[in-house]
């Protein structure tokens, strides 16, 4: 068994990476790795998250460290269902924000966001937040767990909700579709009734699932970032429920795209676009 993560980000990274409406969940190590541009000699390239839901990953969520990276509306959490490490004895390290390289002049700003990674999930330890190395500002929040090194806290509360950010995907189908819909966090900093994150604009990027993890992503002059996405295009199309054998599929046409057509099979979402295979034939 191998350590597995899902975004890798180069350390060559000098551009600027979006990623909107992104779910990671039950990786064994980091389920974005993303400090590495931060270090001597690195890119430091910087990244924004905005509507994303982190839970379950093993030895860090998001492992960011470079100045002017923001995480915003966002859920971070673990439970009991963290895997285990596959080296090490089988460690549980679930830790929430990790940086690991940089310098305290490297400033990563929280807002809005619902962190909840506490040891009482894990058999070697956790912190909900991990500045070593640089400064992590934090502020109308909720987090739970522990605060490590240069962590800079204004209007932030001990109860976190772990309620799914608006347009986090909690499913493979609901990443291919685009169709999330959920009611977003339950509030923010020390009133936890107010308001919840908002808005549900995403990103004009691709979109695309892993096989667990999935959502919405830019990458601009990123200088070699990686990720598990597939090319769904803008994902409007709606999802056709699933059966059990392809005799049985439903196939019909997307609403908006005359030449486009989507089945579900075995719980995936497949699309055709017989505008752009006519385009390629005509070029054989």
């Amino acid at each position: 068994m191998v350590r597995k993560g899902a975004i890798g980000v180069s350390s060559s990274h000098s551009g600027h990476i979006d990623l909107n409406e992104v779910t990671m969940n039950g990786w064994t190590g980091n389920a974005i790795y993303a400090a590495g541009s931060a270090k001597s000699g690195g890119g430091n390239g910087t990244l924004a998250f905005d509507r994303c839901l982190l839970k379950n990953n093993n030895i860090s969520h998001l492992r960011i460290a470079n100045d002017g990276t923001t995480v915003k509306n966002t859920v971070i959490y673990n439970t009991e269902d963290v895997p285990v490490h596959p080296i090490n004895g089988g460690v549980v390290n679930s830790r929430g924000v990790y940086d690991g390289y940089g310098t305290t002049d490297n400033v990563v700003e929280f807002e809005n966001c619902h962190i909840d990674c506490t040891d009482a999930n894990t058999n070697g330890g956790a912190s909900a937040l991990a500045a070593t190395k640089t400064t992590f500002r934090v502020r109308d929040s909720q987090v739970k767990g522990q605060l490590i090194g240069n962590v800079e806290t204004t209007n932030v509360g001990e109860n976190p909700s772990h309620e799914p950010p608006k347009g986090a995907p909690t499913t493979a189908e609901q990443a291919a579709n685009g169709s999330a819909t959920n009611g977003g966090s339950s509030g923010t900093g020390n009133d936890p009734g107010n308001g919840g994150n908002s808005g549900n604009s995403g990103s004009s990027g691709s979109s695309g699932s892993g096989s667990s993890g999935s959502g919405r992503s830019n990458d601009s002059n990123s200088g070699g970032s990686s990720s598990n996405d597939s090319d769904s295009g803008n994902a409007t199309e709606n999802a056709v429920s699933a059966d059990d054998s392809v005799d049985e599929q439903r196939i019909s046409a997307s609403p908006g795209f005359a030449d486009r057509f989507c089945f579900t099979y075995e719980g995936r979402n497949y699309c055709f676009d017989f505008g752009k295979i006519s385009t390629l034939l005509t070029g054989i």
